[in-house]
């Protein structure tokens, strides 16, 4: 904010005048299809307004154009964009209209993250309890990644899961790991989190099978025992940093999630 505001007086001093409220709806051209200005509506009135040396365009993102997101990827239809009102995609369409390409809009650049409850778009709720030890199970009580790799290679492999939900599953020592972090675990978090006494308990909270989720752990466990864990090659809690630790001291915990989209960095591709 206190950077916007010295944009703002900045450009004040030098005449520039400011619409707020104001939503470009169409770029006008001339008879050779070069940009000239700007068709723009605000609360009450349209304006059409010319360009004396040319229009900058500012498109922001698209994390809620679904048609585009979808484009790119199918498993993207539905994904939860935690990003600005704004993040429609209007910019990048008013380009594309004239002519424009686009460049870094495929799913590597558009990887979405994990960790924010599935009830939720804040990230408030982010909880990132993976790498502080828990593992991240689907609805079948089936882990399917590797837990230290970064968020974002997580989130992109549960959008492959059952419903593209994922829980973190984890112990009273993982538990007092988060709470000794910072100023603990935020109440949003807190407050979401599901506890039991017992595994097959946990289970049968988050209604997934307890039999399978038993046997994750267990076979998790072993791995721990082992200095890495069979099935995915983790080795650490995060990235290279830390030991894995067994999933064995009461209470259990679970936390629901699912991927979450904090931005997209594609936009219309320059020849400068």
């Amino acid at each position: 904010i206190e950077q916007l505001r010295i944009l703002q007086e900045a450009a004040e001093k030098r005449g520039v005048k400011i619409f707020f409220k104001t939503k470009v709806t169409e770029l006008i051209t001339d008879q050779n299809r070069r940009v000239i200005g700007v068709c723009a509506q605000s609360e009450d009135k349209s304006r059409r307004i010319k360009a004396r040396r040319g229009v900058v365009l500012a498109t922001g993102g698209f994390g809620y154009d679904t048609k585009r997101m979808t484009a790119i990827d199918p498993r993207l239809a539905h994904i939860k964009a935690v990003v600005s009102p704004g993040h429609t995609g209007d910019g990048h369409r008013m380009a594309e209209s004239l002519g424009a390409t686009f460049r870094h809009m495929e799913l590597e650049y558009i990887k979405p993250t994990i960790g924010i409850h599935l009830s939720s778009r804040s990230a408030k709720t982010a909880l990132l309890a993976y790498w502080d030890g828990a593992i991240v199970v689907n609805k079948l009580g089936k882990r399917f990644v590797n837990e230290s790799v970064e968020n974002r290679s997580i989130g992109t492999a549960t959008l492959d899961q059952p419903e593209q939900i994922a829980y973190e599953i984890f112990d009273q020592k993982v538990y007092q790991r988060l709470q000794r972090v910072g100023a603990g675990l935020a109440e949003a978090i807190a407050k979401r989190l599901i506890e039991a006494p017992t595994v097959n308990d946990l289970a049968a909270k988050i209604q997934i099978p307890a039999l399978a989720l038993t046997n994750t752990i267990d076979r998790y466990n072993e791995g721990v025992d082992r200095g890495k864990d069979p099935d995915f090659g983790r080795m650490h809690l995060a990235q290279n940093v830390g030991a894995m630790t067994r999933i064995d001291t009461p209470p259990f915990y679970a936390y629901e999630t699912s991927p979450w989209l904090p931005g997209t960095y594609g936009g219309v591709a320059v020849d400068v």
